[in-house]
Order: C-alpha cells, then structure tokens, then sequence
C-alpha cells in the first residue's frame, strides 16, 4: 500500500516570570515536521500519541 505521511511534533513551551506574575514571556521553540509522499508500507503500523508536557510553572493541563 502506499501513503503519504505526515507528522508534526510539538514544540517547547514558553519561559516564566516567577512564580504566579503577571506578564509573559517569549513562546518556546517550533516541533519536527517530517513529511513522506507515496511510502510503500505493509503490516502493523504502531502510532505512539504523547501526552503533552508541563507549562512553565511545572502544572499539567
């Protein structure tokens, strides 16, 4: 069979102040993009989804 791929992965997150000021910082930086046209593939395909990470302040949303 042939596909075309594309993956897009995240990028980091932004910096802090301090804690719980007012105020932002700079955005972190972009994610990986790998983008394949007409990949012959056969058999299983396993997709791994993250879970995302934690913001600036170390909390998880």
């Amino acid at each position: 069979m042939q596909v075309d791929v594309l993956v897009v992965a995240g990028g980091g997150g932004g910096g802090s102040r301090g804690e719980f000021r007012f105020g932002s910082t700079g955005g972190g930086g972009a994610g990986g993009l790998l983008y394949e046209e007409a990949e012959t593939i056969g058999g299983d395909i396993t997709i791994v989804v993250g879970s995302g990470g934690s913001d600036s302040l170390g909390f998880r949303f």
